[in-house]
């Protein structure tokens, strides 16, 4: 979305340019918008097909082959359009790839694996909510990670991580 400076300057140029313009603006904040709204109903909905697929408080699936096959059918996806996209440019294939970034996507994939398990364990455990709880704890873990490591949080991110956490602290 446009800053207040930028629709300043908006405002001084002719009226369809700035009806284009405005157009444009409130498509992007539609699209973010949808975006969010789909990664709630997601995640929504994949925390409660988690627990509804128990029986007795057990699986009566393996989780982690189950998270292993959708890893998998990810993969395929993603290289899939990732091979289209670059044969009808006709770039290589892989043209950056180094074996450190292998290696940095092989570790975060195997983190990322391991949650995923994790959280098949944890609903066997806890009700959706305390699960759903649990990980809204994402952005205090990034903010304290992100100084630990030396980096700054802007303010936009800071008010983000407080407005999470008056949120919380009100659900509970």
């Amino acid at each position: 979305a446009p800053s207040a400076r930028r629709l300043a300057h908006l405002c001084r140029r002719p009226t369809h340019l700035r009806a284009a313009l405005l157009a444009r603006a409130t498509m992007a904040v539609g699209i973010q918008l949808v975006a969010f709204f789909t990664l709630v109903v997601v995640q929504s909905a994949a925390i409660l097909l988690f627990k509804l697929a128990q029986t007795k408080g057990a699986y009566t699936f393996s989780p982690a082959s189950a998270v292993a096959c959708t890893e998998v059918m990810k993969f395929f996806l993603a290289f899939a359009q990732h091979y289209m996209a670059t044969r009808a440019t006709g770039e290589e294939l892989f043209p950056t790839l180094s074996p450190k970034i292998i290696a940095n996507y092989f570790g975060l994939s195997c983190l990322y694996t391991a949650n995923n398990i994790l959280t098949f364990f944890v609903l066997q455990q806890a009700d959706p909510g305390t699960l759903s709880l649990f990980k809204s704890v994402a952005p205090y873990l990034c903010a304290a990670l992100l100084r630990v490591v030396g980096q700054r949080l802007n303010r936009l991110q800071w008010s983000c991580v407080l407005i999470q956490c008056c949120a919380i602290a009100i659900v509970q």
